[in-house]
């Protein structure tokens, strides 16, 4: 899938803005089994999924600010 070269800077920082919100929003009923549940070896858990997606979104975030 490509990229939408549309978007204007706003529309992604209000996406990228978005993004906690979301990741709890699907994460908050689960328990601590299911958060470190790992689908394979080479995947992360879910917990470490959660932690890269809102390191990333706030790097970027603070990238587009500056």
């Amino acid at each position: 899938m490509e990229p939408d070269q549309t978007l204007e800077r706003e529309d992604v920082l209000t996406m990228l803005g978005a993004c906690p919100e979301r990741v709890r929003d699907y994460v908050t009923g689960f328990d601590e089994s299911r958060l470190a549940y790992r689908h394979g070896p080479a995947f992360p858990t879910l917990r470490e999924l959660v932690l890269h997606v809102s390191e990333t979104g706030s790097a970027a975030d603070t990238a587009l600010r500056h």
